[in-house]
């Protein structure tokens, strides 16, 4: 996993990203874009509950998800 900021308008806007490479064939396999949010929800959600590389359980535990889209 890597994670930063991407200028939008150069010290005005910026983006935060979550990159998780491909857990089968990194080097071949597409590059998927998932964007999602708005108020009150935000992407990270997607991340670690619905389809990311790992889920955190009622007690802020993580685990693997069998499920990833990565």
């Amino acid at each position: 996993m890597f994670s930063g900021y991407l200028d939008v308008e150069k010290g005005v806007k910026e983006l935060y990203y979550l990159f998780v490479e491909s857990l089968d064939r990194f080097n071949t396999d597409p590059i998927m874009i998932y964007l999602a949010g708005g108020p009150g929800c935000t992407s990270m959600l997607g991340a670690f509950v619905l389809h990311g590389p790992c889920v955190v359980d009622d007690d802020s535990y993580f685990f693997d998800n069998p499920y990833s889209w990565n």
